[in-house]
């Protein structure tokens, strides 16, 4: 009798810790679908938001088109309708990403790009930016570096990149962008 109530004990004491086991993946597997529903939701509204934003930069921007296509600017009334414009075009890409990232399933696609090419675009967008205006920029590149990448992406860490560096300055340093192979 004894090592029948023994064995009876041991049966219920492992039960219960495998009920308890049980319940602690089933609380932790609720709490991993409620964060998952959050983001899904925070997801549906940044791509709602995005849209929305998209909406309001697009008529900055064909804004910004008529009055550059006038007759009636100075070169460079002209070269800043334009910086504003390319501004326009950028926040409307950054938008246009933000609403895909809150689709279920969108894939962002690297493609081969010219980063030599990229990069000096991009610094010369940046030299027009208030922070970075009286840094000198030096880009040294080989003739040509090919890499697959999301420009809009790249060019938005770049441009971070240079916004600090030119923050580390106090704005009047010299930032050096170097490529190698």
């Amino acid at each position: 009798v004894l090592v029948c109530s023994m064995f009876i004990a041991f049966l219920a004491w492992w039960l219960l810790r495998r009920l308890a086991a049980e319940q602690d993946k089933l609380t932790a597997n609720q709490l991993a679908l409620v964060m998952t529903e959050r983001r899904a939701m925070a997801g549906s509204l940044a791509s709602t938001v995005a849209h929305d934003m998209n909406n309001i930069l697009t008529v900055g921007c064909a804004s910004s088109e008529l009055l550059a296509m006038g007759k009636t600017l100075k070169p460079d009334q002209l070269e800043l309708v334009n910086d504003i414009n390319d501004s326009f075009k950028r926040m409307m890409d950054l938008a246009k990403r933000l609403s895909a990232m809150g689709r279920a399933g969108t894939k962002m696609t690297l493609q081969p790009n010219d980063l030599r090419q990229v990069v000096q675009d991009e610094v010369a967008f940046a030299r027009r930016h208030e922070r970075i205006k009286d840094c000198q920029i030096q880009v040294e590149a080989p003739d040509s570096i090919t890499l697959p990448l999301h420009p809009p992406i790249f060019q938005n860490l770049l441009l971070n990149l240079l916004l600090n560096a030119a923050d580390a300055t106090q704005g009047k340093g010299r930032i050096e962008v170097k490529l190698r192979q």
